[in-house]
């Protein structure tokens, strides 16, 4: 069995975004803002998802001037994956943690 990632409030964090995002693509950049991370902690452990198979990357293909971003998503392994991880770490998936809504009422499970 593959190791698994450190069950950390930073790799909890970033893939409840992954899950709330299935089938998108997520620049990193736009993940760190997101979740309001540093990227010397994010980017190492988005790297990690990867050799896990977890994630997938792929270079953007763009005319905009400026650097190309890296795209990043949830791999078919990844979702089950990430999904489990996440029970086992005794949360799930939140939208209002990812997606900026209101944070639930307090003793809410969330």
């Amino acid at each position: 069995m593959p190791p698994k990632p450190k069950k950390t409030k930073t790799t909890i964090q970033v893939l409840e975004a992954f899950i709330e995002r299935l089938g998108e693509e997520v620049h990193g950049f736009k993940l760190v803002e997101d979740l309001g991370l540093k990227s010397g902690t994010a980017y190492p452990l988005l790297i990690r998802l990867e050799k896990l198979g977890w994630l997938e990357s792929r270079w953007e293909e763009t005319s905009r001037p400026g650097p190309r971003r890296r795209l990043y998503r949830l791999t078919a392994e990844g979702e089950p994956a990430a999904r489990r991880f996440l029970a086992e770490s005794g949360v799930r998936a939140s939208a209002s943690r990812v997606l900026g809504f209101p944070a639930p009422a307090k003793g809410a499970i969330g």
